[in-house]
């Protein structure tokens, strides 16, 4: 099989970088001995490599450290607000739903209620409580 110019300039970064098996890099030396272009491709790597271009240095490693946490601690700050947000929507329905339904007298004399949504209405109140609670300690605890 014929090596391609597609096949090694897929290969190049690898081999400029000497993460490539022996195998790989006896290919694209031998590709490269015989092709321009190639070695033209390869020559601009490995002096983008050596001017570091790509190149980490520690200080944007740190960054990217810090980025990452900072998403951390959004991702669960915004699972508690959309909680919360779903705490207080539940709690309006049920009250809403309370009213809407309303209280009646069957013919038989028993009262006709939809009494179990008071407590679930209560429920859903004191779960917002605790959620907001929460997220304020989380946000006094993030300024400090």
């Amino acid at each position: 099989m014929k090596i391609t110019c597609n096949i090694i300039a897929d290969l190049m970064p690898l081999y400029s970088e000497k993460e490539c098996s022996e195998e790989t890099k006896l290919v694209v030396e031998e590709h490269i001995a015989s092709c321009s272009n190639c070695q033209k491709k390869l020559n601009v790597m490995e002096e983008d490599l050596r001017a570091g271009v790509g190149a980490t240095s520690e200080g944007d490693i740190q960054t990217i450290k810090k980025i990452t946490e900072k998403i951390k601690k959004d991702r669960f700050s915004a699972f508690l607000r959309g909680s919360l947000l779903l705490s207080i929507l539940g709690a309006v329905i049920c009250i809403v739903a309370y009213n809407i339904i309303g209280v009646s007298v069957a013919p038989d004399g028993t009262l006709v209620e939809a009494f179990a949504l008071i407590p679930i209405a209560w429920l859903f109140v004191f779960i917002s409580i605790g959620l907001g609670g929460t997220l304020a300690v989380r946000r006094l605890l993030n300024r400090n």
